[in-house]
């Protein structure tokens, strides 16, 4: 079974937290967090092992995500396991001389609007990756930013509006186009569009 609504359902839950960890640490620090956070709660966790983006004693907060590498020529914002694979094609763009910025939103709801505006104001071409439906998920709460605080070109990587088949992690991100090197060939798409509008 592969789950990709849920991003999106649970956004939609009036008063209910979302949360995408982006690797153990954050994990860890989610459950900590959730101990004491009133109301209702709810977060994904993957089966696959992560890299490690966090130290240990990592401390998660509702409504906060990270910069975790500054960048003025695109945003790259990532959430769970998608956000190892932005750094993966930041380090891909650095190769064509282009300075990628990179956000993690373990936080999907609430989301760090004034991080994700902030960066968009700054770059002025965002591509969010998500591993569920960018309808309703990460891309659907990144662009309500944009709409509202910082008009930005926006790409989403992660599940269109399909149904996902079964198989293996790697040949399903390649099937989706959810790889690397989609990530970073959506932002130069979103880099030419942004050019290209000036």
């Amino acid at each position: 079974h592969n789950a990709v609504e849920d991003l999106a359902t649970m956004r939609a839950v009036p008063h209910l937290r979302v949360a995408d960890p982006g690797d153990n640490q954050e994990l860890v620090a989610l459950m900590r967090s959730a101990v004491e956070t009133p109301g209702p709660i709810y977060w994904r966790i993957t089966r696959y092992t992560l890299p490690d983006l966090f130290p240990e004693g990592h401390v998660f907060r509702w409504g906060e995500g990270q910069r975790l590498v500054e960048g003025g020529d695109v945003t790259l914002v990532g959430t769970g396991m998608m956000t190892s694979l932005c750094l993966e094609a930041a380090e891909l763009l650095e190769q064509d001389g282009l300075h990628a910025e990179v956000l993690h939103c373990g936080s999907v709801k609430p989301l760090d609007a004034p991080l994700v505006a902030a960066s968009a104001r700054k770059t002025g071409a965002v591509v969010t990756a998500e591993n569920a439906s960018v309808v309703g998920g990460l891309g659907s709460a990144v662009a309500e930013v944009l709409g509202e605080q910082a008009p930005a070109v926006l790409r989403r990587v992660g599940v269109q509006d399909a149904f996902v088949q079964s198989g293996g992690i790697a040949e399903l991100f390649r099937h989706h186009r959810m790889t690397p090197e989609d990530i970073a060939a959506a932002a130069r798409e979103a880099i030419a569009a942004r050019e290209g509008s000036r």
